[in-house]
């Protein structure tokens, strides 16, 4: 074992820069058993490796060195820098994993609705997203309560009385694990309320695959298809069907990191002739203000080919939105 340090010292003891750390060539001259823990040490934090051509090898993080030579800053040790013709290969420590945690936003903004009923009132919602490896999160609160005339006719919105118009809450949940570099495979939950339209209670839960068709700097494309059952609570009583669903979700940025347009839809098709299909969509233009700050406009649909009777096929939302990253 002593034989083995030696070698180790004579190999590289000529080529050590000890002068900028302040330390004379004999301080720099560790047991064999230090230089071992030092080097374990290194390796638990990720370290840089360089083999050398006798079989010796040095871990800890690889500097600049003159031409002709590499360098490697040893914890405890220093600099000690290594012609090329005795470095049989460099290995350079893998980046850590970016930490998995959930970017979130929260909005509050003014809309003005049309369908079921008219009304111009306040919307917030909340929305983040989490990857871990292969698997991403994302989910979706938003809530719209407002008053107004509760007629589709444009001379009622001053003149009739206030009465509630609009009380809508949708929860989302998706959770998508990654096949692939394209492919995924996902589940997702929903809650839908809006006693409006006489739904009470909307429950969806189902599963199904997916796959990114286009993705780069400027913004990606993904779509995904899969099963699920939905409970309903409505005026006339509960239904439990199984339904078929379409997605899709699209980003596109048209100045990076600061200008977005966006779109995410859903198609529901529910597998009884009463019930027919929902589609469900976003769309708009974000604005990335600051790291923290952004605004939107956006417009949010809603057609329900079998509505209760007496309630009209679409709503529509226009909105504008001040929100806040964190």
């Amino acid at each position: 074992m002593r034989s083995a340090g030696v070698a180790f010292w004579r190999l590289a003891r000529p080529t050590i820069r000890a002068e900028s750390y302040g330390l004379r060539r004999s301080n720099m001259k560790p047991s064999l058993a230090g230089m071992a823990v030092l080097a374990v040490l290194a390796l638990g934090a990720g370290a840089d490796e360089v083999h050398l051509t006798n079989g010796d090898r040095m871990s800890g993080t690889v500097v600049s060195a003159p031409a002709g030579h590499v360098a490697i800053d040893m914890p405890g040790i220093g600099v000690v820098t290594v012609p090329d013709e005795l470095v049989a290969s460099v290995v350079r420590a893998k980046p850590p994993e970016p930490s998995a945690t959930w970017v979130t936003s929260a909005d509050v903004g003014v809309m003005l609705s049309t369908g079921n009923s008219r009304a111009r009132d306040a919307t917030v919602a909340l929305s983040g997203k989490r990857a871990a490896g292969r698997l991403e999160q994302l989910f979706g609160v938003s809530l719209a309560r407002s008053e107004g005339s509760g007629s589709t006719d444009n001379s009622c919105i001053l003149g009739c009385p206030r009465i509630r118009t609009r009380d809508q809450l949708d929860i989302d949940y998706e959770a998508r694990w990654k096949t692939g570099p394209a492919w995924y495979l996902l589940g997702n939950f929903e809650l839908f309320r809006d006693p409006i339209k006489e739904i009470d209670g909307r429950i969806t839960l189902g599963a199904g695959a997916g796959r990114t068709l286009w993705e780069r700097d400027a913004g990606s494309l993904t779509t995904d298809i899969g099963i699920s059952q939905v409970r309903e609570s409505l005026i006339g009583g509960n239904q439990n069907n199984p339904a078929l669903r379409w997605g899709v979700t699209f980003n596109h940025w048209l100045q990076p990191e600061r200008l977005e347009l966006f779109h995410q839809g859903q198609l529901l098709k529910i597998l009884d002739a009463a019930r027919g299909a929902v589609w469900d969509s976003g769309s708009g233009i974000r604005f990335h203000l600051s790291d923290t700050w952004q605004a939107s406009l956006r417009l949010d649909l809603q057609h329900e080919t079998e509505p209760a009777p007496g309630r009209e096929k679409t709503d529509a939302t226009y909105s504008a939105t001040l929100g806040i990253k964190f």
